[in-house]
């Protein structure tokens, strides 16, 4: 069936709204990721200062009392940390804006429909295209689009902005996400974990699918564990999440602080499992850790 003169006009237009949409995306992000390596480039000089201010007090303390010499010492201990640190976090924003300009200046060619860019990677990372090329994620294909797949190796961790900056997303060590094809906010987790952060919308829900399950995410943040065989996991640490089975017959509500753990065996239509209450305190917060880029 042929589409009228009118319907392509229309399709047209939707497909440059969506294209200033993702351009106006990628620019403020830009904005904001220079101002935070600014603002990292002026910590880092305050915390140099306080380094070379602690060495010379531990100099001028060296022929004092030992409680005096111990206190310099810890003074500049605890100050070479804070810069360290502050290197850091200054590394990270720096490569997050030159990952960023890159990925600005391919939209501007029209040739990429980028639906998440990289703010960190850590370790191995490699984008499978949906014709199954590989490529390693950065300088040289610094964006994922639809049909892409995630894929990180044992020590791979990858920062993610994605569908317009409304989503955030941690991907962890050994995991396969994959960006289905078409514009709805989705992923497809097929092994591993991540962590992520939908903003509120009251017209768009953020999709993630798993073997077993369908999670439905509308101002939330959450992590999904998938494992090979199908089992699944969702923590809700804030918001709510409706966790439906593959077929959408059953559906139930999780809240912050629970977490549901569906076996990979569970039949569509069957109740799902009542969740468990988890101890925030007690968790692994392995996505909030500084690690070097």
């Amino acid at each position: 069936m042929r589409l009228s003169a009118a319907a392509l006009f229309v399709c047209a237009l939707v497909a440059q709204a969506s294209d200033l949409d993702r351009r106006l995306w990628v620019q403020n992000l830009l904005v904001k990721l220079e101002k935070q390596r600014d603002e990292l480039l002026v910590q880092v000089k305050a915390a140099e200062e306080r380094v070379a201010r602690n060495k010379d007090l531990v100099s001028r303390t060296a022929a004092g009392t030992h409680e005096a010499q111990a206190t310099a010492r810890q003074a500049l201990a605890a100050s070479q940390a804070a810069l360290d640190k502050r290197r850091l976090q200054r590394a990270k924003a720096e490569g997050a804006v030159v990952r960023v300009q890159q990925g600005l200046q391919l939209l501007g060619t029209g040739t990429a429909p980028i639906r998440a860019l990289p703010l960190a990677i850590r370790g191995e990372a490699l984008v499978v295209t949906k014709d199954g090329s590989r490529q390693a994620l950065g300088m040289g294909r610094p964006w994922l689009e639809p049909g892409d797949t995630l894929v990180t190796g044992p020590n791979g961790r990858v920062e993610l902005e994605a569908f317009e900056g409304q989503a955030t997303l941690v991907v962890g060590p050994d995991t396969r996400v994959a960006i289905p094809l078409g514009d709805d906010p989705s992923l497809q987790s097929e092994y591993g974990t991540f962590i992520g952060k939908w903003k509120a919308r009251a017209d768009r829900r953020f999709t993630v699918r798993t073997q077993t399950i369908v999670l439905a995410v509308r101002g939330t943040r959450f992590l999904v564990e998938t494992q090979p065989q199908g089992n699944a996991t969702c923590l809700v640490l804030e918001g709510t999440v409706d966790v439906s089975d593959r077929e959408g017959k059953v559906t139930r509500p999780i809240t912050v602080g629970q977490r549901l753990r569906i076996p990979g065996n569970h039949v569509p239509g069957q109740p799902l499992p009542e969740p468990e209450t988890v101890d925030p305190k007690a968790l692994d917060r392995w996505w909030e850790r500084e690690e070097a880029p």
